[in-house]
Parts: structure tokens; C-alpha cells; sequence
């Protein structure tokens, strides 16, 4: 595993270039459009991190989570999600993902917590899931009974 790539997986270009930009140079970052083209290319680059949308055609952000979790334990995946697929997003911290961004999103804290877990050892994720978003989380504000998981 390269501790500087990024993997971004969505079928939105224009999200994907956003993401490239905010990142690209800090990060070695590579694309997918689909799930199928994020797995076999995760299996080729062993990225450290991968940003992945869960509403994509074909195989859905949950599953490709699944296929990558089950090739690299160690690999953190942060998931993409619309408002409206909240509930998705939390069915994804249930099988692995480290945090989940709604759509649209600020920039600053995405690249802030993309710096934390691409300094963080490989199996240290802060002890559990946690919104990007929400300040209080990385403050320590939110006590356990209002993590949004």
C-alpha cells in the first residue's frame, strides 16, 4: 500500500475533478467512474485512502466498500453520499467505511480530514466512525450517544 495514494470513485467527472483538485497536490490521485473500474484498479494501486460515492450505477458504493474491505482490511474508505442517502452512508460505516461526507460539502474539512487518516497508522481511525462534517466530532463536542452513526 502507498501511504500517498488517493482513490476517487464516482460517476460524476466534474465530482471527481473537484476532488483531484482539492487534493492533487498533496496526493498521488487516481479515478474510477464505477465500482467494477474502482476494484480492479485498487487491486492494481493499493491506495491508501479511497473517496467513495455510494449512489453509482451498476455496483452500488456499499458493495465495491464490501469487495475492498475483503482484498485490504487496512485500506480506509471515506463514502460520498447526497442527502438523501444518509441511511446509506450509515449501512456503510456498518461494514467498514471510516466516515462519510454528504454531498455537497466543504472543502476545507474534507482536505483537513483526508490529511488525518493519511497521517494516522494504517489501523488508527480515532476509535470509530465519525461525520467529516460536523466540527464538533473532531473537537471532541459530540460524546457517544450523539455520534451520528
Amino acid at each position: 500500500m502507498t501511504a500517498k495514494k488517493i482513490l476517487i470513485v464516482d460517476d460524476d467527472p466534474d465530482m471527481r475533478e473537484t476532488i483531484r483538485l482539492l487534493l492533487g497536490a498533496e496526493f498521488e490521485v487516481l479515478q474510477a467512474a464505477d465500482g467494477r473500474e474502482a476494484v480492479e484498479l485498487a487491486g492494481k494501486e493499493r491506495p491508501r485512502l479511497v473517496l467513495l460515492d455510494v449512489a453509482m450505477p451498476g455496483m452500488t458504493g456499499v458493495e465495491v466498500l464490501g469487495a475492498m474491505r475483503a482484498a485490504d482490511p487496512a485500506v480506509v474508505v471515506i463514502v460520498l453520499t447526497g442527502e438523501s442517502d444518509v441511511e446509506t452512508a450509515r449501512k456503510a460505516l456498518a461494514v467498514g467505511a471510516a466516515a462519510y461526507v454528504t454531498k455537497p460539502f466543504d472543502t476545507e474539512p474534507l482536505r483537513a480530514s483526508v490529511r488525518r487518516f493519511m497521517s494516522a497508522e494504517p489501523d488508527d481511525k480515532n476509535g470509530r466512525p465519525w461525520r467529516i462534517e460536523d466540527p464538533r466530532a473532531d473537537s471532541g463536542e459530540l460524546d457517544d450517544a450523539a455520534a451520528p452513526y
